[in-house]
């Protein structure tokens, strides 16, 4: 994911109203010529009824049970206030496939260069691959496929559509199933699909954090990890990672650390994702 950071949604919203309102497509020929579009944003933050999915989680990693509350809460706020909740759910196996052939097109070609340059030594990364770079007709044929795996997104969630209601208006998804890697445990943990699908569908996204861990309310899950700490069932772990995130998770290391969630929207709709934004945050009453 790429973006501003900022401490409030106001922020966020001034910085990109101000960008957008600058006309970069006048000097940047990648930037396509659309002005900001306040409607979109003041429709949103009104009385209306919203539609909004939600991606619990993608059937390979289960998030944490602070991730998996915070869902809960904001599900369970926005029906509170008269919004419809919609079951989202997107293939995130197919989107890093996806992004990870991508990035290594060129099979860390341009990264080396770059760091050729100033005599940096080039570090790991998810571009590196012992294949070759691929041929101009390999990368057309794998533009192609993203754009067939956005098509089949979009008709998706033009298919939640209702005879008296229109498609969803976006959905809320963890940006990570971990709260957070400890110290030495980043390549155990790291798991980037909730927001390599959003790259990759090259859609609008917003992450805001929904609150904190309460050891007393995150509790573990059972040891079984097939029941949480309830009793309720859980999905089984489906791999090696899913089981270790699930397992790395404990209330009292992690009491106090920030839980964050994202709003996501189509393509070019970041005025209504910020405005839902300020719409969750309203109801749960953050600062």
């Amino acid at each position: 994911m790429e973006g501003p950071m900022a401490t409030t949604v106001d922020a966020i919203e001034l910085f990109t109203k101000t960008i957008v309102n600058a006309q970069p497509w006048l000097y940047d020929p990648n930037c396509t010529p659309l002005p900001w579009n306040q409607t979109a944003l003041e429709s949103v933050i009104s009385a209306r009824k919203l539609r909004i999915g939600v991606f619990e989680w993608d059937d390979i990693c289960l998030p944490q049970p602070p991730i998996r509350n915070a869902i809960k809460n904001v599900t369970k706020a926005l029906k509170a206030a008269g919004h419809e909740i919609i079951p989202w759910k997107i293939d995130n196996k197919r989107a890093v496939e996806l992004v990870l052939r991508v990035f290594r097109a060129d099979s860390a070609g341009d990264i080396q260069r770059q760091c050729a340059k100033s005599g940096e030594p080039p570090m790991e990364s998810a571009c590196d691959s012992p294949e070759p770079p691929k041929t101009l007709l390999e990368s057309w044929d794998l533009a192609m496929e993203c754009t067939d795996f956005r098509a089949a997104v979009l008709k998706k969630w033009n298919e939640t559509a209702k005879e008296d209601s229109p498609p969803m208006d976006a959905y809320i998804a963890p940006v990570n199933p971990a709260v957070a890697p400890r110290h030495g445990d980043y390549s155990k943990v790291r798991y980037f699909a909730y927001t390599a699908s959003v790259n990759i569908l090259d859609y609008s996204s917003c992450t805001l954090p929904v609150g904190f861990v309460d050891p007393i309310v995150d509790l573990a899950d059972d040891t079984t990890l097939v029941m949480d700490a309830a009793g309720a069932e859980l999905p089984r772990p489906t791999c090696e990672r899913d089981e270790t995130i699930r397992r790395k998770y404990d209330p009292q290391t992690y009491a106090g650390m920030p839980v964050t969630l994202q709003v996501v929207g189509r393509k070019f709709e970041e005025e209504k994702v910020i405005g839902i934004v300020k719409v969750i945050k309203a109801l749960l009453k953050l600062e």
